[in-house]
């Protein structure tokens, strides 16, 4: 099981320690594609409901301190969470996330300004069928699949 994160910058490698992390949560960190993204990935390897608790209370520490130190990050994979809607809707579960991944990964390193672009026409699309719902930040994320297929 795993969690993955992209992540601009190298200075989050000074911030990440192995003591903050349980003993049976292994972590990599590689560079990626892109000005200067990583890609950092927790991983644990038994795939039952404790170490998907493990593994998702260290993505909450690393967000935290991501968050604290105003690091760009996104969350690309996180196996833990799907450790039940896997064994609900598996087909629909395993497609969203890999679309999820594919657009983030697509979109991240893209300029600010064609970001903000994205944005409003991802807005503008949505409003025609749910004015009062919009995301405000982090509308990927937010989003769910039908308003991703909308758009």
């Amino acid at each position: 099981m795993k969690v993955e994160f992209i992540i601009d910058k190298s200075e989050y490698k000074k911030l990440l320690s192995k003591n903050i992390f349980d003993t049976q949560i292994k972590y990599k960190s590689e560079k990626v594609k892109g000005k200067s993204n990583y890609l950092l990935t927790l991983s644990i390897e038994s795939k039952n409901l404790t170490a998907a608790k493990l593994l998702s209370n260290s993505r909450i520490v690393v967000e935290k301190l991501f968050i604290e130190n105003n690091i760009k990050y996104r969350l690309l994979t996180e196996e833990s969470a799907l450790f039940f809607v896997r064994r609900l809707y598996p087909y629909a579960s395993e497609f969203e996330t890999k679309l999820r991944k594919f657009i983030y990964t697509a979109l991240f390193d893209i300029d600010e300004k064609a970001e903000t672009v994205l944005v409003e026409k991802y807005k503008i699309t949505i409003s025609k069928k749910c004015a009062n719902e919009l995301p405000q930040e982090d509308f990927l994320t937010n989003s769910d699949l039908g308003k991703i297929f909308d758009f």
